[in-house]
C-alpha cells in the first residue's frame, strides 16, 4: 500500500522476483543492509490483501510505511537534497530502526531493528510522541502487525528471521 495514495499498488498485488531483486539490490547499494526474508512474506502479506483486508487495516489504523514504500517503487527517488536513508523516519528514530508501518496515536510506528549495522537482529516498535523505550519483542513483521493492536510497553530483544543474500 502506497503511504502516498492510501492503496496498494498493481505491483504490490503481483509482486514477482524481478521486484524483489530490486529492492534487495536498493537496499545494499543505498543503507547497505540486507533485508530479511520475513520483511519480503510481510510485503506478500499486504499484495494479498482484498479490499475487505484493506479495510480491516484501516480499521486497525495501521499502514504501511517508510521502507515499504520501495516494495511499491523500488526506483523510488527521495526529493533533490533529501537523503533516502531518511524515508520514512520519525524525528527520535535510532538509526539502526527502519519503519515499515505506522500504527496510529502518539507516533507508534514498527520497524526492522540492525543492532550490528548490516543484519536485521530485531523487529520493534515504539511510541516516538511519548519517548517511552523501544519494544523488540516481536520476531517477524507479521508478529509485530498482529500485535499492534495490543500494543504494550514490555522490552526483550528478540530476531529477525532469515537474512537474505
Amino acid at each position: 500500500m502506497s503511504v502516498m495514495s492510501g492503496e496498494f499498488s498493481e505491483r504490490e498485488k503481483t509482486g514477482g522476483p524481478a521486484g524483489r531483486a530490486a529492492v534487495e539490490e536498493r537496499f545494499l547499494l543505498d543503507w547497505g543492509l540486507e533485508l530479511p526474508e520475513s520483511i519480503f512474506r510481510f510485503g506478500a502479506f499486504l499484495g494479498s490483501l482484498d479490499p475487505v483486508g484493506e479495510r480491516a487495516l484501516q480499521d486497525l489504523d495501521v499502514s504501511p510505511a517508510g521502507i515499504m514504500d520501495l516494495f511499491a517503487d523500488p526506483g523510488l527517488r527521495p526529493r533533490d537534497g533529501i537523503d533516502v536513508r531518511v524515508h520514512g523516519r520519525y524525528y527520535r528514530d535510532p538509526p539502526e530502526f527502519l519503519t515499515f508501518l505506522h500504527g496510529g496515536s502518539d507516533g507508534l510506528h514498527h520497524g526492522l531493528w540492525f543492532d550490528d549495522g548490516r543484519l536485521c537482529s530485531g523487529v520493534a516498535s515504539y511510541y516516538n510522541n511519548d519517548g517511552g523505550g523501544i519494544d523488540t519483542r516481536s520476531r517477524t513483521p507479521l508478529k509485530r502487525s498482529a500485535r499492534s493492536s495490543n500494543a504494550s510497553g514490555a522490552t526483550s530483544m528478540t530476531t529477525c528471521g532469515t537474512t537474505t543474500r
